[in-house]
């Protein structure tokens, strides 16, 4: 397997763990909400919940910044692997520092991989996509973009994000950076060129 491809599926790998990882700790936390509730409440507690939101987490971040130095390698663009090197940098952040610890380093992480998240998914329309697929791709890390500055706009507000949820919001920050990080570790897998 050619180091691209390598890259592609421990990226792709993570991603999903991380994925099944935020659902499972959902479903044995005790009353949460995914509108009301942050993502990061998930590894707050000393329970099943929080071991498996963390551990996830930081397998995803440790696959970013593992497939990141591949990518320099391979992609010869140390703009998007250090992108990329520094939002699973913050993923791993947040896996260690969760929100009971020191929480302006967990907010740090947490901003760190939202932020540097989103614009790997954009500079990625620059070096890996060269399609109308780019578009979607786009559309995505956009969207991303705005609900962190919608979060932004509605925290010192203390609104509920008018209504929405700050954990809602916060998902349409984390789950278009979810998905791209799949369909770009399959896309590496399966393109030769």
């Amino acid at each position: 397997m050619e180091d691209k491809a390598k890259a592609g599926l421990i990226f792709m790998c993570g991603a999903i763990i991380f994925l099944f990882g935020i659902m499972l700790a959902e479903f044995t936390y005790d009353r949460y909400s995914v509108s009301q509730n942050m993502i990061s409440d998930l590894g707050a507690n000393q329970d099943l919940s929080a071991a498996i939101f963390n551990s996830s987490i930081l397998i995803f971040g440790i696959s970013a910044v593992y497939s990141a130095n591949i990518f320099r390698r391979t992609f010869k663009d140390n703009i998007f692997s250090l992108v990329i090197f520094l939002a699973g940098t913050g993923a791993i952040i947040v896996g260690i520092f969760n929100v009971n610890s020191i929480l302006i380093i967990h907010y740090f992480g947490a901003l760190m991989s939202f932020i540097l998240g989103a614009i790997s998914i954009l500079y990625s329309t620059k070096i890996i996509y060269r399609s109308t697929l780019s578009y979607l791709w786009i559309i995505m890390g956009s969207v991303s973009l705005v609900s962190i500055a919608f979060l932004f706009i509605c925290w010192p507000l203390n609104n509920n994000c008018f209504g929405v949820g700050y954990g809602s919001v916060e998902r349409l920050i984390v789950y278009p950076i979810i998905v791209w990080a799949i369909a770009t570790g399959s896309y590496l897998i399966s393109n030769k060129n």
